[in-house]
């Protein structure tokens, strides 16, 4: 039986649209990105056909696939067909639609997220070692604006083995917000392992996703920090105080974003409307196996949709949505759906839908 306490009133959907799982079984699925109402493009990795991108153009109905990447945890495409992808290790960089590489052979970047900032330009947030693992650490966003032929590193200024940087938003060419945290486990893999730490109950062990019946440590830490002059210099503009650490945060405007936090057994969404001067929480989930809130995604000031799951013999994926900035949400659960990403475009959504072994692709149409 689920324990929910709620800040905000869940309401029953009436949406004719759904999440239901695509034909596209592999063993992990890291992150999605819609160009196109039709056409999405998923980061993935499987034990057999080895790391890739997959990408569909109708809908999630049929997929095809290309070789690239290596444990890869998220994927970003650009309007002329310019690519990036994180992983576990590297990043990886495509040029108007060509094979994957590493831009810089001895570049080493531990990411789960990159974002498109425009033409040409990504941002991946990380643990960055741009002169190698001996080399000073970088814990903040690796910026590129020529599709990944150059990059520069900006550190937010947090401790980076405890304020790891995870996600960011972008919502200007200087504006940006980095959503950073770690927990009670290793949370920066060491380079010759294939070990993803998802969140502190569910990890990726080249196998499939696993889920760890009880932590290590109730130690964990999350803060959201935020630059206005394109990453020369960061504030922290929210501080869990050791409540929770932080999973993906979205951006409407410069001042208005949204942002998704847990910890083992609790998960909040929370939302700041003065460019994080005050953050208040709008929803919150409590489960006492596993409670998680990883996605985030503003579609406008009032819609959002925010992701995660729980385990019930099984990962089951939660899909949240507001019109209504977060005061109101519908809710769908998904079997073997459990939500680490999201990303939508003209109305269809696309999110990774995991189970505890494998995982594929959810669509909502």
């Amino acid at each position: 039986m689920f324990f929910y306490l709620l800040a905000g009133i869940l309401s029953a959907s009436v949406s004719a649209q759904t999440w239901q799982l695509s034909d596209f079984p592999v063993t992990s699925v890291g992150g999605v990105f819609a160009t196109e109402a039709d056409v999405c493009y998923a980061a993935f990795s499987d034990n057999n056909y080895g790391p890739g991108e997959a990408v569909s153009k109708d809908a999630a109905t049929t997929w095809t696939t290309k070789n690239g990447g290596s444990l890869n945890t998220d994927i970003a495409k650009d309007s002329t067909g310019n690519g990036v992808m994180s992983s576990i290790g590297k990043i990886y960089i495509s040029e108007g639609g060509g094979p994957y590489q590493v831009p810089d052979g001895r570049d080493i970047t531990f990411s789960q997220n990159v974002e498109t900032l425009g033409e040409g330009a990504f941002g991946v947030s990380g643990s960055h070692y741009p002169n190698g693992i001996a080399s000073e650490v970088i814990n903040g966003v690796g910026l590129t604006t020529d599709a990944g032929k150059t990059w520069t590193y900006h550190d937010t200024g947090l401790n980076w083995e405890t304020y790891v940087a995870r996600y960011s938003a972008f919502p200007s060419a200087t504006t940006w917000y980095v959503a950073q945290g770690s927990w009670g486990v290793e949370s920066t893999p060491d380079p010759n392992r294939t070990r993803w730490e998802v969140n502190s109950r569910i990890f990726h062990d080249g196998k499939g996703y696993q889920y760890r019946k009880a932590v290590t440590s109730d130690v964990r830490h999350g803060a959201i920090s935020k630059t206005t002059d394109g990453g020369e210099s960061f504030t922290m503009v929210y501080n869990t105080q050791g409540q929770y650490y932080m999973n993906s945060i979205s951006c409407s405007t410069t001042e208005i974003c949204m942002a998704v936090a847990e910890n083992p057994y609790e998960a909040v969404a929370l939302r700041t409307e003065n460019g994080g001067k005050t953050w208040e929480t709008k929803i919150t989930l409590s489960d006492n196996k596993m409670a998680s809130l990883m996605g985030c995604k503003m579609l406008s000031d009032d819609e959002v949709w925010i992701s995660g799951g729980t385990f019930d013999g099984g990962l089951v994926g939660w899909y949240l949505h507001s019109t209504n900035g977060g005061e109101t949400w519908d809710r769908q659960d998904l079997a073997k759906g459990y939500s680490i990403d999201l990303s939508f475009a003209g109305g269809t959504g696309y999110s990774p839908g995991s189970s505890e072994t494998a995982s594929n692709i959810a669509v909502y149409k």
